[in-house]
């Protein structure tokens, strides 16, 4: 089990879907090419001027949708009954509440997506930013504008720039998962 990176003063929360092998091996929530990936992506919002007094990733908020460990072809990532039942559910919220100065949530990929419901619902009357993204893998990554020949790199700053077109969105949740 790897648990969440749960800071109290951070505005930024992304929401992963699982931990792996790597993840397991160095304790961290987002490690190997998914950790770097979050990092490059946090490093161009904060050079966009995304965040007001810039970022790092020590200051963010990092759930994974269960915390326990997969890995290999067949068992990537956990089931929705899994992510969906009470516990898991109560869990989320608990780390939630123990951030006070949410602005932005990043659900990354299809797995932490399944608690769009739960984050709308927590959050529509604040003005909390709900956006839903590709997971930050490196096969994850490569789906965002699948229809473009693109390097990783220019993905995430693709994904960067259209996170940063949004944030002035009336929208509670935003969808860039193209």
């Amino acid at each position: 089990m790897v648990k969440s990176q749960v800071i109290n003063s951070s505005e930024i929360v992304f929401i992963l879907s699982c931990p792996g092998q790597k993840e397991q091996k160095n304790g961290r929530p987002a490690s190997g090419k998914t950790g770097d990936n979050l990092e490059y992506l946090l490093s161009k919002l904060v050079s966009l001027g995304f965040f007001k007094n810039g970022t790092a990733k020590n200051n963010v908020t990092i759930i994974n949708s269960s915390e326990n460990v997969y890995s290999g072809k067949d068992n990537s990532e956990p089931k929705s009954d899994e992510v969906l039942e009470d516990g898991n559910i109560n869990r989320i919220i608990k780390q939630l509440s123990g951030v006070e100065s949410i602005k932005y949530i990043f659900c990354c990929g299809d797995v932490a997506s399944l608690l769009l419901s739960m984050l709308f619902f927590k959050y529509h009357k604040s003005d909390v930013k709900i956006y839903r993204i590709k997971h930050l893998s490196a096969r994850g990554i490569m789906h965002y504008k699948k229809n473009v020949v693109m390097t990783t790199t220019e993905r995430l700053d693709e994904l960067a720039k259209d996170i940063n077109k949004m944030k002035t969105s009336s929208n509670i949740i935003i969808h860039l998962n193209t």
